[in-house]
C-alpha cells in the first residue's frame, strides 16, 4: 500500500508515487489558505492513490465498460450532482454505445 509523499513547490502541493516501478509525480493543488499545511491537502493525495492501492488502476487496454466502471464514473461521482451523473449515465454513454454497436453490426453483417 502506497502512502505516497507529499511536497510543495514552485506554490503547488504535489504528491509522489510509484507505478510500475517508475516514479511520478502529480500535482494536488495551487497553496492557497485551504492547502497551507501536508494535513489538509493528504485528502487529496488519498484520492489518488486509493485507485492503486485497491487495485482499480488497469495497465494496459480495457474496453469501454471497464474504464466507465472504473475510472469515469467513481471519478465524475465526486465531482458532479447526481442529477448529472445519471444524465451521463443515459446521454453521453448511452449515445456511444449506441453508435459502437451499430459500427460492430455494421462490420458484423457487411
Amino acid at each position: 500500500m502506497q502512502k505516497g509523499y507529499t511536497y510543495q513547490t514552485n506554490g503547488a502541493w504535489h504528491v509522489r508515487y510509484r507505478v510500475d516501478g517508475k516514479q511520478v509525480s502529480r500535482k494536488l493543488a495551487d497553496y492557497n489558505d485551504q492547502y497551507r499545511t501536508k494535513r489538509s491537502v493528504r485528502p487529496l493525495a488519498d484520492e489518488v492513490l486509493d485507485p492503486l492501492n485497491q487495485g482499480l488502476q488497469v495497465n494496459g487496454p480495457m474496453t469501454l465498460q471497464q474504464y466507465a466502471e472504473t475510472v469515469y464514473f467513481p471519478n465524475i461521482k465526486t465531482k458532479k450532482s447526481p442529477s448529472t451523473v445519471k444524465g451521463y449515465l443515459r446521454g453521453i454513454l448511452g449515445k456511444y454505445a449506441r453508435c459502437l454497436f451499430e459500427e460492430i453490426d455494421r462490420r458484423k453483417f457487411s
